[in-house]
């Protein structure tokens, strides 16, 4: 896993107390092992004050502009209020809700069609 090459967007917002945060990371490929690690090193980094933080994780920028994620992931205090609720496929540690996203398989179903 090579963290220098990351690149990331962040974008803050308000809802009534809760501050929130969300931040678009370019990964690489990474398996599911190696993003929980960088899921927990990232949000130690991105916490800070807010009370709801969101991460997209990305294979590369193209996906990023096109708002699609490989994974989803969102953390929340006890005391957070206005929480978005998130479908997800784990939970690890405390309150970290991880959605592994199915890059648009419809699309790619149906592109795969057209091609042949």
């Amino acid at each position: 896993m090579n963290r220098g090459n990351m690149f990331s967007e962040v974008e803050k917002s308000t809802v009534g107390s809760t501050k929130r945060v969300s931040v678009k990371f370019v990964t690489e490929e990474l398996s599911e092992e190696d993003v929980k690690k960088l899921v927990s090193i990232l949000l130690e980094n991105v916490r800070e004050d807010n009370d709801v933080v969101n991460l997209y994780l990305y294979k590369h920028v193209e996906q990023k502009e096109t708002f699609n994620c490989y994974c989803r992931v969102q953390w929340s205090n006890d005391e957070a209020q206005s929480v978005p609720q998130i479908q997800f496929d784990e939970i690890c540690d405390d309150h970290v809700y991880l959605k592994w996203m199915n890059e648009r398989g419809e699309l790619k179903e149906m592109v795969q069609k057209e091609e042949n």
